[in-house]
């Protein structure tokens, strides 16, 4: 029997921080206490990933608006995960995929989607040293959100030219295609 998907309060914090928050309107902030989360008190430890799903989904035109719905989830991907890897739980975490390189990070990639308390599986397989095929299976938010992710989170990793493209998508999975430039940092001093 399956779990309902859990997102920690660094998640949505990292969605919705003051400065989003003070932005939204009336409006979108009484949609987002609808659906589950008041943002006049302190986020709970945990939320239901049906929650956090329903909030990206009407945060990225929110917040967007002159943009497509794709493009809409792109930024709100990249968005999330600029200011996710600056969060307590998470900074930790990323100053060690900064010290590994873009490619060992990448093999992480499940346990560090876990650090959110991500229920989502996650598949990686490596074309070449630079270059990742990633398939993430059941999805609860926008393809593009999850491609928009990944590219910020290989930038933060110490990958340069990150290029990324959906190369597959339906309701509960997506496929990725990231690469990045072979001037990307040495693959850190750590060994496999």
């Amino acid at each position: 029997m399956a779990t309902e998907n859990v997102v920690f309060a660094s998640v949505m914090e990292a969605l919705l921080p003051p400065d989003v928050r003070q932005k939204l309107s009336p409006e979108a902030k009484k949609r987002i206490r609808d659906i589950g989360v008041d943002l006049d008190k302190p986020f709970d430890p945990a939320y239901p990933g049906s929650v956090w799903a329903d909030v990206v989904k009407m945060l990225g035109p929110e917040r967007y608006p002159k943009l497509s719905e794709h493009d809409a989830q792109l930024q709100l991907g990249q968005d999330f995960m600029n200011r996710y890897a600056g969060t307590l739980v998470a900074s930790a975490l990323f100053a060690l995929l900064r010290v590994i390189g873009p490619r060992r990070a990448m093999h992480r990639l499940a346990r560090n989607f876990k650090s959110g308390g991500s229920d989502i599986d996650v598949v990686v397989k490596e074309l070449t040293p630079t270059q990742f095929e990633v398939r993430f299976e059941r999805i609860l938010v926008p393809a593009s959100h999850y491609l928009g992710m990944m590219l910020a989170a290989s930038r933060l990793s110490g990958a340069v030219d990150v290029r990324g493209k959906m190369l597959s998508s339906d309701a509960s999975t997506c496929t990725l295609d990231i690469r990045w430039g072979p001037r990307a940092p040495d693959e850190g001093a750590m060994a496999s």
